[in-house]
């Protein structure tokens, strides 16, 4: 079937990048849903997802692809570092850049999950 970006694509013609950046977060949100994650918050240069309870695995894979990455187990939430636009004096990615990377964090901690997911 024809997606929702396929149809405003088609009808109105190319879009610009506010309306990309709406429909990252649309599909975000699926994902986040997905997987029962109803938060996602960048405090500083960390972003914290909540919440979230994981099985001893998949925090050893968050820790490994993640590295840094705090489980709150008390308060089910997780808080990985932020994206840096560089290793020295980077500041954390935005708009696009951070939902592409967090869309990514959630395909490859939760690829059995979203299995199927466009």
């Amino acid at each position: 079937g024809v997606g929702v970006a396929e149809e405003l694509l088609d009808r109105f013609g190319k879009f610009g990048s506010p309306v990309e950046i709406l429909l990252a977060i649309a599909k975000l949100r699926v994902l986040a849903r997905k997987v029962g994650v109803s938060e996602i918050v960048q405090q500083g240069k960390v972003i914290r997802f909540a919440p979230l309870e994981l099985p001893e695995s998949r925090i050893l894979r968050l820790n490994r692809l993640y590295p840094g990455t705090q489980v709150r187990a008390t308060v089910r939430s997780i808080q990985v570092p932020a994206p840096l636009t560089a290793l020295v004096n980077g500041q954390v990615l935005k708009n696009q850049a951070l939902l592409d990377w967090i869309t990514d964090l959630f395909n490859q901690v939760f690829e059995d999950e979203l299995k199927g997911t466009p």
